[in-house]
């Protein structure tokens, strides 16, 4: 097979892949390495150009990630940090994004979050372990029931 039309043929089906929902440089390439065995330099090649065509953004798919992560889904900085890792970015770009979450709001929704969770009747080790799952931080979760006396400094 012509080497040309094979290239043509793996850039049609990274464009693909990575118009269902955004991508990293560094997701697509492992993605044609893994799939479709490419060497590296391959990769690279068909990356750089869907990142020229505005296929694939780095600045697009932050946007992305905040909104989904935070404003859709309301995950907690760890979760967030977890799922990002998932996407291959580089640290600074996970710090970015995280830094995005306004700290007050944050604070405010966990807040508001335990009181309704515990309206509902869950105990206080339900909600923690809740919450934690949720990928929100152990401490800021204790020091918020500890506030509203949903639990002592003995518990």
């Amino acid at each position: 097979m012509d080497p040309e039309i094979k290239m043509e043929q793996l850039l049609r089906k990274a464009i693909k892949w990575c118009i269902r929902t955004e991508r990293t440089p560094a997701e697509a390439k492992a993605w044609l390495r893994r799939k479709y065995h490419l060497d590296d330099d391959s990769a690279s090649k068909i990356v750089s150009l869907l990142e020229q065509w505005g296929i694939i953004d780095l600045n697009r798919f932050m946007e992305y990630a905040y909104y989904e992560l935070w404003e859709q889904k309301r995950y907690g900085r760890l979760k967030m940090r977890a799922m990002l890792e998932t996407h291959m970015l580089p640290e600074p770009f996970i710090e970015a994004i995280i830094a995005t979450i306004d700290d007050d709001e944050y604070t405010a929704y966990l807040r508001d979050k335990i009181l309704e969770l515990f309206e509902s009747g869950l105990s206080a080790q339900r909600v923690l372990s809740r919450l934690i799952s949720r990928g929100f931080e152990r401490e800021l979760i204790i020091e918020i029931m500890r506030e509203h006396g949903l639990i002592t400094d003995d518990d």
